[in-house]
Order: structure tokens, then C-alpha cells, then sequence
């Protein structure tokens, strides 16, 4: 049944991808307040929630993320789209790559470039 799903109940992720998916190791519990997408090779805020620090720097849905911290997301995603073009996970592998770099420590500061969209 598992062949004919084309799925399995675990992924395996490759050692070399590994870093690229979860970003650095485990920073906290703290969140940018924002949620995002990887639509195509591009990455998008899909919502933010109201309070958050990304709503008190004017953070709206729909625009791209560029950068976080001093990494480019371009070749991040096109490494993780290349990694896993023929799994089902791509699309949670590679929202999680984005996801985790976002992540910190109260009261840490990540500098995000976005490109806006009107």
C-alpha cells in the first residue's frame, strides 16, 4: 500500500540537507509572529499575527522573504527543491527551512529582508 501511496510514515532527510532544513540547531520557543509558504523557490508571509513583533514593523501577508540574518533563501530552497523533487514532503521541508531560521531566543532580534508587494 505504502508503493502505491508513494508515501511512507517517515521522510529521511540527507546529512548535507540537514542544516539547510532546520537552519541552525534549536534556538527557543520564540517566533517572529509570522507564517510562511515556499511557493515555487520563492518564500511568502502568508499571515501575521496581530501583536507580534513582525505587525509592530509592518509586516504584511504577501510579501517575499529575501533574507534572514545573513543567508540568502534563494539557494536554500532551490537546495531543498533539488533534494526532494520527487518526495511528498518538499512543501513541508522546505516552509520548515524558512521556519526555523525565524525562530530565537526571547528578546533576540533576526534582521528578515522582504521584498514588498503592492
Amino acid at each position: 500500500m505504502l508503493e502505491r501511496l508513494h508515501q511512507t510514515h517517515f521522510g529521511i532527510v540527507p546529512a548535507e540537507l540537514y542544516n539547510d532544513v532546520n537552519g541552525s540547531p534549536a534556538k527557543g520557543e520564540n517566533t517572529t509572529g509570522i507564517d510562511v509558504r515556499v511557493v515555487g523557490s520563492q518564500a511568502l508571509v502568508t499571515s501575521v499575527d496581530s501583536g507580534s513583533s513582525a505587525a509592530r514593523e509592518g509586516v504584511r501577508a504577501g510579501w517575499q522573504i529575501a533574507k534572514i540574518g545573513s543567508v540568502d533563501l534563494d539557494p536554500v530552497i532551490a537546495k531543498v527543491n533539488e533534494a526532494q523533487k520527487k518526495s511528498t514532503l518538499r512543501d513541508l521541508m522546505a516552509r520548515r527551512s524558512v521556519m526555523s531560521r525565524l525562530e530565537g531566543k526571547p528578546g533576540e532580534s533576526t534582521a528578515v529582508r522582504f521584498y514588498r508587494w503592492r
